[in-house]
């Protein structure tokens, strides 16, 4: 990535410098690159698969960030991260090795949690990792797509470089989810006792961060900057912190009064039809897209699970989810392998997980393929020899990609 597809505002880098002895005196590079990673520690694409509450940072990344075996120096002086082992034991089994989980510190979260209440509204500059102020803002799209190669699939169709954003009302779900955390509030027998601390920390946090961002002065108040960088599948993804990525209550009340389009259940109804074309009828799909509400809760409900889990498990089984209760497979890892095997025999999930297998078969024999390639609507490619997963995968994403870019191009 460039160095303009990483940024942060400069009031947080401020911040930083005012409660963390020591800050100040890093290099300008140094200071950015750590107030970055602290800025995003919360973000559902950081968080560790093993350690809970910890974000996960490649140690390529750290190197290049700040010089062989470097960040661990600095952290250690600044006391930023607590740091979890590389090495996690799966149950039952041993020898498996992960990266290294990092979770912010106690006074650092609490910095943290003071700077994103939004009591100023003075605008910030936005500075990227060479610790220089944007001067104008990035086009929208990267030039590199995700595997470093020039990204033309998209090339000329998003001009947006920033999303006008009602930040009166992101102000005021702020400070409802503030509300919510107070012990009074969780104390009583309502709405507030049914939402989990942690979901409505994390939607705080979200909150906070984009209320910020809308407030620069290279985008101007109440425009929040987006860049994206285009997947080997053909999708867009958001760089860093991003409407796109956030909860969707959060997204729809910064859009509010402005049009939030989405493909209703797409991975499912573009796989339906897909299968149907090439000659398998998926009745059980059928019946979830007709009845999705109904079926995701019955499956919870007699699975033990909570609804948004039963919504996961879904769709990991239609990229490739492995039917089986070890735990370190993605359904046990995500619910426990007692859940996933009662899971696994519900009626109606197995209905479904059958449709799947068989439409799969019957899509991968009918697509066009290359001697060793195959290719999705979007031109990309992937090889035959990759698992039957993917390969859906790749082809639905592309079919995904391309009507939205159809979306794009018309409206």
């Amino acid at each position: 990535m460039g160095i303009k597809d990483e940024y942060l505002p400069e009031s947080f880098i401020e911040a930083m410098r005012r409660g963390i002895a020591g800050f100040r005196k890093l290099p300008e590079k140094q200071q950015a690159r750590f107030a970055y990673l602290v800025w995003i520690a919360g973000t559902k694409r950081r968080q560790h698969s093993r350690h809970m509450g910890c974000m996960t940072i490649g140690y390529e990344a750290l190197e290049k960030g700040f010089g062989r075996g470097q960040f661990a120096v600095i952290n250690k002086a600044l006391n930023v991260f607590e740091v979890e082992s590389a090495r996690f034991m799966t149950e039952g089994k041993t020898g498996n090795t992960y990266t290294q989980g990092y979770r912010l510190t106690d006074k650092v979260r609490e910095l943290k949690e003071r700077y994103l209440k939004p009591r100023t509204e003075k605008l910030s500059k936005l500075i990227t990792m060479d610790a220089k102020a944007m001067k104008t803002l990035p086009a929208a799209i990267a030039s590199k797509d995700a595997e470093g190669v020039t990204a033309s699939a998209w090339k000329g169709l998003m001009r947006h470089k920033a999303v006008p954003v009602d930040l009166d009302l992101l102000k005021a779900i702020y400070y409802l989810l503030e509300q919510m955390l107070t012990p009074e509030a969780l104390a009583q027998d309502d709405i507030f006792a049914k939402a989990e601390v942690e979901d409505i920390k994390y939607r705080l946090e979200v909150t906070g961060q984009l209320i910020h961002l809308a407030k620069t002065d290279i985008a101007g108040r109440g425009f929040i900057p987006h860049r994206y960088t285009e997947a080997k599948t053909g999708r867009l993804y958001a760089l860093g912190l991003s409407l796109q990525t956030a909860p969707r209550l959060i997204r729809k009340a910064a859009l509010h009064g402005r049009y939030d389009y989405d493909i209703e259940n797409c991975h499912y109804a573009i796989f339906s039809q897909l299968a149907e074309k090439y000659g398998y009828r998926t009745e059980a799909i059928l019946h979830y897209l007709a009845n999705k509400k109904a079926t995701r809760e019955g499956i919870a409900k007699r699975v033990g699970i909570t609804i948004e889990q039963a919504k996961m498990c879904l769709l990991a089984l239609m990229f490739g989810a492995k039917l089986s209760e070890r735990a370190e497979n993605a359904i046990p890892d995500a619910i426990g392998s007692v859940a996933a095997a009662k899971l696994f025999d519900d009626v109606e999930f197995a209905g479904i997980a059958k449709d799947v297998l068989d439409g799969r078969a019957a899509i991968l024999k009918g697509w066009p393929k290359r001697r060793t390639t195959l290719l999705n609507d979007m031109g990309k490619k992937i090889q035959l020899k990759e698992s039957a997963g993917k390969k859906l995968s790749h082809i639905i994403q592309g079919i995904e990609a391309k009507a939205l870019k159809a979306a794009i191009t018309l409206y």
